[in-house]
């Protein structure tokens, strides 16, 4: 087995972050988080600091001002920490690479806190946002999540908004996506998308996982499908490191290595507890507290391990734990157009 591979992550969510400097930690992120991630030789993350749901929103019911307050928090960490790069443009990708700072591309996980207005998302952009799914479990001005009983596809806004979301070179995330929204996101979009955190269905069959045609359609646009680690979406039942890698065969088998990445939707243990009891969101059953088979950044080392048991080549296990996701982030940052008529943040 090679040595450790570089590791980027397709989704993560800033919850750690918001709650340990909630919990009045001083500098969670340089006394935690990036020791750990160096340690694993992680190079850098999607992170979503805003969304749909009361838990992206800072605990807010107003999702636009939850996802300012909640993204300002993380946004405020990121910056005092001189290990860190903030990703705006597809060069600062390299730069980090070149000057060993782990770099943070950050995202929104659903549109409800654009409220139906490209302004706002416009807004978002200034302030650094680069990933865009365009709904959480439920339903929003933008389209229908896959906890939606029989769910439509894209609203007029929705197919306005991908048209702004390529202008702007924003990527598009089509994760919690209902079925008919993804088929028109991937008929639309003039620039690859992503399924940052799903699975395949013919192996886990949840309303979250997608069909091994659905994955065709996503990565036909020259996108990615991240592996989710999240046991629910692994398992009915305690989830392995054996359903782990089986996903991840099937990912390559059905749509290639060059399409495949890692998303595993990480939480943290005791913000985790604090959600005990929930066991449905916006229509989607899961329950948060299960414990992953990959429970943590720093255990990566063991899901090498075993694709390397399994007969991965070295080759496969670097595209598809980094090299995958770096290319079509620089790929797709450098898509901006001039239609947006929106200068680069000058930094």
């Amino acid at each position: 087995m090679a040595s450790s591979p570089t590791v980027a992550f397709a989704h993560w969510d800033a919850y750690e972050l918001d709650f340990r400097v909630k919990q009045g930690e001083v500098d969670p992120l340089g006394t935690g988080i990036l020791p750990e991630l160096r340690t694993a030789n992680v190079e850098g993350t999607v992170y979503a600091v805003g969304g749909d749901s009361r838990e992206h929103s800072a605990g807010r019911d107003d999702p636009l001002l939850g996802a300012i307050v909640y993204s300002d928090t993380v946004v405020r960490e990121l910056e005092r920490s001189d290990g860190v790069q903030i990703v705006r443009t597809a060069s600062d990708i390299g730069d980090a690479q070149r000057s060993g700072r782990i770099w943070f591309v950050l995202g929104l996980e659903g549109c409800a806190p654009l409220r139906g207005e490209l302004a706002v998302l416009r807004a978002f952009y200034r302030l650094g946002i680069r990933c865009v799914g365009l709904t959480w479990n439920g339903r929003n001005e933008a389209a229908d999540g896959v906890g939606v009983p029989s769910p439509g596809g894209l609203t007029q806004f929705g197919r306005d908004l991908v048209k702004e979301l390529n202008a702007l070179g924003i990527l598009i995330d089509v994760s919690h996506l209902a079925g008919p929204g993804v088929t028109e996101v991937v008929e639309l979009s003039t620039s690859p998308v992503v399924a940052s955190h799903s699975n395949a269905r013919v192996l886990r069959d949840h309303r979250r996982n997608l069909t091994d045609e659905q994955l065709r359609l996503v990565t036909s646009t020259g996108g990615i499908v991240g592996v989710n680690f999240h046991p629910t979406f692994l398992s009915d039942g305690d989830a392995t490191l054996t359903q782990l890698a089986e996903q991840i065969e099937h990912l390559a088998s059905v749509v290639g290595p060059d399409h495949v990445a890692l998303g595993p939707d990480f939480t943290y243990d005791p913000w985790r507890e604090s959600l005990r009891g929930t066991r449905s969101y916006n229509g989607v059953p899961m329950d948060i507290t299960r414990r992953y088979p990959i429970h943590r950044p720093g255990e990566i080392e063991r899901l090498h391990a075993e694709l390397d048991r399994r007969g991965m080549s070295d080759d496969d296990v670097t595209r598809i734990f980094s090299s995958n996701l770096v290319a079509l982030l620089e790929r797709v940052l450098s898509a901006r157009t001039s239609a947006s008529k929106i200068e680069e943040v000058k930094r």
